[in-house]
Parts: structure tokens; sequence; C-alpha cells
């Protein structure tokens, strides 16, 4: 199984080894989601919102890495990207877009927070599926 790159990174962080690649991956996660959040027609504290949806991705991330320090460094999202299914991916998506709705909220987004939510989640969602395809290529 291929560590997904967030995870490793989170790891790195915790066990002190730096954490400037998860500061990286939360700026790159946050870009995925402006990129989301312009999509869907909401241009507005753009930078703000899509930096607290992408803390509250990592903070996803960071618990359940630390959660399972003995395995690979694989988060759910990576591991139904590599099987190819749809409905493990649907099911992450979702997931992922409820993290993504708190940093939303968090922010201080009221109106939209659905559409928003799932917007910026689908663009994470794609980057995850090209990192899947990548390792999936012969």
């Amino acid at each position: 199984m291929s560590e997904f790159p967030t995870a490793v990174a989170s790891r790195r962080c915790r066990t002190g080894q730096g954490c400037s690649d998860t500061a990286f991956w939360i700026a790159k996660r946050a870009a995925f989601v402006g990129v989301g959040l312009a999509l869907a027609g909401d241009r507005k504290h753009l930078v703000k919102r899509s930096l607290y949806a992408s803390a509250a991705v990592q903070a996803f991330v960071s618990l359940w890495e630390a959660g399972h320090p003995d395995e690979p460094a694989t988060l759910p999202s990576s591991d139904a990207a590599l099987t190819g299914k749809p409905l493990p991916i649907l099911m992450t998506y979702l997931v992922r877009s409820c993290f993504v709705a708190g940093g939303l909220y968090l922010s201080g987004q009221r109106k939209h927070l659905k559409r928003d939510a799932l917007a910026g989640t689908a663009m994470i969602e794609l980057a995850v599926l090209n990192w899947a395809a990548e390792q999936n290529a012969p």
C-alpha cells in the first residue's frame, strides 16, 4: 500500500522531524478548496475560508495518523482512491466535505455552506484521485 503524502507529513511533524511539509500541504489543500469555492461562485474572504477548511481537514489527518502509529501512513480517502471503487470514494468525499464545512463554518461562513463545502472538497478529491492514478500507473 502506498503511503499518502499528507499522512507522511503529519507523521513527520508528530515525531519531531519538522512540520514544514505539513504547512505545505495545508497551503496546497487551501488552494484546492479556494478553486472549488471560486468555481462555486463564492469569492468573499476566499483565503481565510480556504485556510480554515484546510486546517479542519488537517486536524482529521493528524488525528487519524496519530491513532494509527504502527501502520503505514495512509488515510481512508487514499485507500479508497487506490481501490477505485465508487462507493468508498463517495463516502470519503462526503465525510471530508463535513470537515471542510466545519472549517468554513468556523471561518464565519453561513450562506451556501453545503454547496461550498462540496465544491471545495471536489477539488481535493480530484487531487487525491490523480495521486491514486499515478500510484496505480504501470
